[in-house]
């Protein structure tokens, strides 16, 4: 289906992603955990050229090791995003008020993912939801 999910708890991570990609690696790694080993293991694992999605949230007190050659020489793209805690409410709030259906994608079943990627990259919708 285009995605490999690890729980690195109980799965040697580079194994997994070795075994199922070989040496080439993913395009994208989403690193959902924050955890700074988590980071750094997706800096490895990730082909070149290719992005980490830092998508957890990190404690502050904590910090990876990554080699500023190592993204040079891989030519990767470094992603993150921060959310205040705030934002979930604001953002129901505006639920109520704003029109929503212009905003809405195409749904799209699990077994569809790849094509739901395909369809966002060629700016068939500005959001897709891929339903299990």
């Amino acid at each position: 289906m285009g995605f490999l999910t690890v729980d690195p708890k109980t799965e040697d991570l580079a194994g997994v992603v070795k075994a199922r990609l070989g040496s080439h690696g993913p395009e994208v790694v989403f690193d959902c955990v924050g955890h700074p080993r988590l980071l750094e293991q997706a800096v490895e694992l990730v082909q070149r050229r290719g992005t980490v999605q830092e998508v957890g949230v990190a404690d502050p007190a904590l910090s990876a090791s990554i080699s500023p050659y190592r993204l040079f020489e891989k030519e990767l793209t470094i992603k993150a995003s921060y959310m205040r805690p705030y934002t979930f409410a604001r953002a129901v709030r505006w639920l109520t008020v704003l029109p929503l259906r212009p905003l809405l994608g195409v749904e799209f079943h699990l077994s569809q993912a790849k094509q739901a990627i395909h369809s966002l990259r060629e700016g068939k919708g500005l959001k897709i939801l891929v339903k299990p």
